[in-house]
């Protein structure tokens, strides 16, 4: 195994976590089972999460060695690298009361970092193989090779049990996520591309002190119906403690929305929380008390 990149890659990406953070740089994270403050360098992180994991055979094919390679996890890097100018601009310009005036290339990297925080979190992949397992799709593509080869496989129960068929699945799962959460594929790239053509771009600002927006391992708060306006239907990106973003349809709809702290303005900011917190396994903010009010699955606000 060779490697000298790092080895903890962060699904919610350090530089956003930053922007969640108390007085002191730390995080109050709830991830379900209790509620702690820490450094956001060590929360939303696991270890070669976007690494490729090469499988070598020896001469004999008895066994193998894995070697990693971070191709996917420095693709990532770079989409973070070119967001957080653009991110600072926006939340900057936002609390002074103005809209951001983005340029053409700016508007593409905050549209790229959005798609990569829908692709790049294990809450998020573990829902798309909820619907269609990856055992069935790897044994479905193993039999269709074994076929061109005149090769009968055994039933996919069977060979499942073989236990470096196991591991094979599981290496094939894990580089299938790393590819994903990267977007190296040529189908996904064009849908992509369409995508950052056709987007614009809508922000909400919290005025209040006293209210927060949460940062969870879902990474975008998908907010499926609401009693307020059609506006809040979408997938929403907290982006800061106290700004999220969100796509339009059109590139020419741009709107920003100041979230006073009265009912409405409180609902608002309830519900794309209330979402980040049903889909995610953990969440975290710069308040101990709005965290534990909203463990992960279920939420109950706590009132003044």
């Amino acid at each position: 195994m060779k490697t000298n990149s790092p080895r903890g890659h962060h699904y919610n990406p350090e530089m956003l976590l930053k922007r969640f953070c108390d007085s002191r740089g730390l995080i109050w994270v709830n991830n379900g089972v209790k509620v702690y403050k820490t450094n956001p360098k060590n929360a939303f992180k696991q270890r070669d999460l976007n690494a490729s994991r090469n499988v070598r055979p020896s001469v004999s094919g008895q066994t193998y060695t894995v070697e990693l390679t971070f191709e996917h996890e420095d693709t990532l890097s770079r989409i973070e690298d070119k967001a957080e100018p653009v991110i600072e601009r926006i939340t900057q310009q936002v609390r002074r009361g103005d809209f951001p005036k983005l340029s053409p290339s700016q508007q593409r990297a905050w549209k790229e970092f959005y798609l990569a925080m829908a692709r790049r979190t294990p809450d998020g992949q573990a829902e798309i193989w909820q619907n269609r397992p990856y055992d069935n799709a790897f044994y479905e593509a193993a039999k269709r090779v074994a076929e061109k080869d005149g090769v009968v496989l055994p039933s996919k129960e069977d060979l499942l049990r073989v236990e470096r068929v196991g591991d094979l699945v599981a290496d094939s799962q894990h580089n299938s996520n790393a590819r994903f959460s990267a977007g190296s594929h040529p189908i996904l790239q064009k849908d992509e591309d369409n995508f950052v053509g056709a987007a614009g771009l809508l922000v909400a600002v919290i005025t209040s002190p006293e209210d927060s927006f949460v940062i969870g391992s879902r990474g975008l708060a998908i907010v499926k119906s609401s009693n307020l306006e059609s506006w809040m239907e979408g997938a929403w990106l907290p982006v800061a403690h106290d700004v999220a973003i969100a796509p339009t349809d059109s590139p020419d709809v741009e709107r920003l929305i100041d979230l006073d702290n009265d009912d409405k303005g409180v609902r608002t900011i309830d519900a794309i929380n209330e979402a980040m917190a049903a889909r995610s396994s953990a969440i975290a903010g710069s308040s101990k008390q709005l965290v534990e009010s909203l463990k992960p699955g279920r939420m109950t606000r706590p009132r003044s």
